[in-house]
């Protein structure tokens, strides 16, 4: 059962964490332009 949770909770912070460095980058290339 604790499996279950916890791989639902990488996939939750893969998707935070991808979004997040979306945003950073998307940050940069407006600064750099």
């Amino acid at each position: 059962e604790g499996t279950e949770g916890s791989r639902d909770f990488m996939e939750l912070l893969f998707s935070f964490r991808s979004s997040v460095v979306m945003v950073i980058y998307l940050q940069l290339v407006k600064t750099y332009r």
